[in-house]
């Protein structure tokens, strides 16, 4: 096709494929965007589960911990009991 064959009409049909290439390609554009914001979004909300989970995980483990505490302040008090009944036995030799 010579330069001197090209109709208007061809120059029409040409700039309405332009456009419409445009209309697709922007579409396209917008769905990436949104299937970008949904993935961000999912992975944000896996993150704050996982988040969350590690929070109650800790909640557990510093429970554990005061449970454990607690128990080390009866056995302390059971032994220092126990050292001051044995001092008792000793005549107070002990401390």
């Amino acid at each position: 096709m010579a330069i001197t064959d090209i109709t208007p009409q061809d120059i029409e049909n040409a700039a309405d494929n332009h456009n419409a290439a445009e209309q697709d390609l922007d579409g396209q554009r917008k769905g990436l965007d949104e299937t970008v914001n949904t993935l961000y979004a999912a992975n944000n909300g896996e993150l704050m589960d996982k988040l969350n989970t590690l929070q109650d995980q800790w909640s557990v483990d510093m429970r554990g911990v005061l449970d454990l505490l607690v128990d080390c302040e009866e056995y302390l008090r059971y032994c220092k009991s126990e050292l001051e009944r044995l001092n008792q036995d000793q005549g107070g030799a002990l401390v």
